[in-house]
């Protein structure tokens, strides 16, 4: 698999996440590609230093113009899925999310939905606990969700080149029904192929990602920082698991 990072200004949390990712089991197999906004040498630096002292195959490219908290992500997968390696499915990460230690055990459990049309991608996030707070949710158990949690999420080439790759929002463009300040590819994503075209997303129901971008964010101020926590995070101490679907 490949996982593409996008990378700001924000060395300190980037190291948090960094450290994260290196306690993944399966991430020796992985490439990491780090799509890097210019002005912060010391960013580039974190990355380049957690390639050379992890031993993990990546790339670290410093982009040629600032592309922003809308376009970075585009350029991150779209230079991923244009490695010469076949690759046919690409992970976007961020430099200010955590990750527990069975990520990549479940995204690669997870291909089996690759036939599935249906299925827009994989994410990573629940905000709390799903199914609805049930008794017996547990580790191992994921759904077919519709809602679009777009933090650590995973999508197929077909996906992106035939769903999401010409139709990601630049610009705020203002048509998904969202106020000026919740516009985006991500709400064009949710409001419209997951909403309107019914498809879904593959979700766990114990979120194995977590924001820890209190200060220094696009979108995220530090008084709404408590509210986007995800209350379900699995946290670090997570054996590899037997997954299911439960709905």
């Amino acid at each position: 698999m490949i996982v593409a990072f996008t990378v700001n200004n924000r060395p300190d949390y980037l190291r948090q996440t960094l450290e994260s990712w290196g306690r993944v089991r399966g991430i020796g197999e992985a490439l990491l590609l780090f799509r890097c906004e210019p002005g912060c040498p010391e960013a580039v630096q974190v990355c380049t230093d957690f390639l050379v002292s992890s031993g993990i195959g990546g790339v670290v490219t410093v982009n040629e113009a600032r592309f922003g908290v809308l376009g970075n992500p585009w350029v991150a997968l779209e230079s991923a899925f244009g490695e010469p390696l076949g690759e046919d499915f690409v992970i976007l990460a961020e430099e200010d999310m955590v990750v527990s230690p069975d990520v990549l055990e479940y995204f690669a459990w997870c291909q089996l939905y690759r036939i599935e049309p249906g299925v827009l991608g994989v994410t990573t996030y629940q905000h709390h606990e799903q199914p609805g707070g049930l008794p017996g949710v547990g580790l191992a158990d994921w759904s077919r969700d519709d809602q679009w949690h777009f933090w650590i999420w995973g999508t197929w080439r077909d996906r992106w080149e035939n769903l999401l790759r010409d139709s990601w929002d630049f610009t705020y463009r203002g048509d998904c029904g969202c106020p000026p300040d919740r516009r985006g590819w991500d709400w064009w994503i949710r409001n419209h192929l997951v909403r309107d075209a019914g498809m879904k997303m593959i979700a766990p129901s114990l979120c194995r990602s977590q924001h820890i971008g209190r200060d220094g964010g696009s979108h995220c101020t530090p008084d709404q920082f408590e509210g986007l926590l995800s209350s379900c995070y699995a946290g670090d101490d997570v054996p590899p698991q037997d997954y299911q679907e439960v709905r």
